[in-house]
């Protein structure tokens, strides 16, 4: 595939990126007290429909037990399901020592919580941690959590508050054991929207978020979040992320409202940019994301994922770039394979995601095909410029449309793992790649199903629907089924089906 050069592309007619504003942000005594606030988020409006392609190839992480029946890596656990408000922003990250953590921000008409939940045993069981929880008013996708390096690490948590009383965005550091944390203002009054945040195995974080006036900025802390350096990057921007890599390597991408994707890298303490790359689509892009492998600045391994607007055929696939030597040259803008599949008209998929952890072992990706079926779509590789074309439909149940899926890896898996949010429900669900369950086993083994070749027989009334929501057979008996995935729903639960 063809590199172009660092800043071969044409120019945005937008600020150029720069440092035209700066400064250490201090913490103030007032504001090192909010043990008992939290975050808040607004749904976004839901998307188009999807129709799955004509079969999935069974990459490493989607090995089933046994063939042709494979129900896709486990059975969805439940992280929780209480109705004390409604989900509207999930994050999913992993401890050094492999435990897992899921955040979930639940908006309520009084105060929001995000709530803390943890697993000790790959996911299996979820205990609520009100020690590392925040409640208070927050704004729409209002939230981020990323966890350090060592046996005791601190959970990094910025929260973009909108109350009287605390009106502003925030960071605040805690220890996984809930004994030590602190407070610190980042930006003075709600003027804020969407931060991100990453950090690396030195304790090296960074800060990505969105004014409302679309101007976009960047941040670092040298002190575990301590105090903030910040730089005004650039205007007109609708979608961003950031990521910092083991070396200290930053990369810095957002999207502007004449559909350029801007890659900036900048290597710490330094916020300024090192090199700027801009891929202009021509088409509406947004939900962007970005990713980097450990190594040396020189061989990084970087992909960065967006959204993109086909409007002859009314249809949003993934488009891709990445590059192998640390951002010094990018590939030009493409389909990404795992999603390069044939959808109908009018479909999208939405909310794409990538996960590299400090801690893991290979990207990983998520996203979101919405129709009758609201599909998640997991995929994953080790080298940027050789990404698979297989993946995983993976959600037991429809999922949502108003904001992403979460994805991560855990060392206690050797693999990785999902958080969704169920369809207009209170149910957040967890799926992993290495533990399908024993009912699902035993449905399959037992009398009541029988697969050979591509005919499935069953004395169990069952209905037979495709993953994008057609009812594809009824009843008892003998079924022909062409190549595809299928959700095989019964009265003891959902079982998938892979035809090939």
């Amino acid at each position: 595939m063809l590199l172009l050069p660092a800043g071969a592309m044409a120019s945005s007619p937008f600020h150029p990126e720069g440092n035209e504003t700066s400064g250490a942000v201090k913490v103030l005594e007032s504001e090192m007290d909010l043990t008992d606030e939290i975050v808040r988020s607004i749904p976004l409006n839901g998307d188009l429909g999807e129709e799955p392609s004509p079969a999935v190839v069974v990459g490493e992480e989607e090995k089933p037990k046994y063939v042709p029946f494979t129900p896709m890596w486990s059975t969805d656990i439940l992280i929780r399901s209480a109705n004390t408000g409604t989900p509207a922003g999930v994050k999913v990250v992993s401890a050094p020592n492999g435990d897992i953590y899921a955040a979930v921000l639940m908006r309520s008409s009084g105060a929001d919580t995000l709530e803390v939940w943890k697993s000790t045993d790959g996911g299996s069981t979820w205990i609520r941690q009100p020690a590392l929880e925040i409640i208070g008013n927050m704004d729409h996708m209002g939230f981020d959590m990323v966890i350090g390096p060592g046996s005791n690490p601190w959970m990094f948590v910025v929260v973009d508050y909108d109350s009287t009383s605390f009106d502003a965005l925030y960071s605040r550091r805690i220890t996984l054991d809930g004994t030590s944390w602190d407070w610190v203002k980042v930006v003075d009054k709600d003027t804020t929207r969407y931060p991100k945040l990453s950090v690396n195995s030195a304790n090296q974080v960074v800060i990505s978020y969105m004014t409302d006036n679309s101007r976009i900025y960047r941040g670092a802390s040298a002190d575990t979040a301590q105090t903030w350096t910040l730089v005004y990057a650039n205007s007109s921007v609708k979608s961003s992320d950031i990521h910092v890599s083991e070396n200290g390597r930053g990369y810095h991408t957002y999207i502007t409202t004449d559909s350029t994707v801007w890659i900036v890298t900048f290597d710490l303490p330094s916020l300024s940019a090192s090199s700027i790359e801009q891929l202009s689509e021509g088409n509406d892009i947004r939900h962007i994301s970005v990713a980097a492998a450990n190594g040396a600045v020189s061989s990084q391994h970087v992909t960065v994922v967006w959204s993109n607007y086909h409007g002859g055929t009314d249809k949003w696939d993934i488009h891709y770039t990445y590059s192998t030597d640390g951002g010094a040259n990018w590939s030009p803008a493409a389909a990404f394979p795992p999603t390069n599949f044939l959808i109908s008209t009018g479909a999208g998929m939405r909310y794409p995601v990538l996960s590299y952890e400090h801690n893991a072992d290979a990207f990983r990706f998520v996203t979101t095909l919405v129709s009758s079926w609201d599909t998640v779509i997991y995929a994953f590789a080790t080298d940027a410029s050789a990404w698979p074309s297989s993946r995983v439909f993976l959600n037991d149940y429809n999922a949502t449309t108003t904001f992403p899926a979460s994805v991560g890896y855990s060392s206690t898996l050797l693999g990785g793992f999902v958080v969704y949010r169920e369809y207009a429900s209170d149910n957040v669900w967890f799926d992993r790649w290495t533990t399908p369950t024993d009912v699902e086993e035993d449905v399959v083994r037992g009398s009541k199903f029988n697969f050979d070749g591509r005919t499935l027989s069953t004395s169990l009334p069952v209905r037979i629907y495709s993953t994008d929501g057609r009812l594809v057979g009824e009843g008892t008996g003998t079924f022909t089924l062409k190549p595809g995935i299928y959700l095989i729903m019964h009265k003891g639960g959902t079982n998938k089906l892979i035809v090939r």
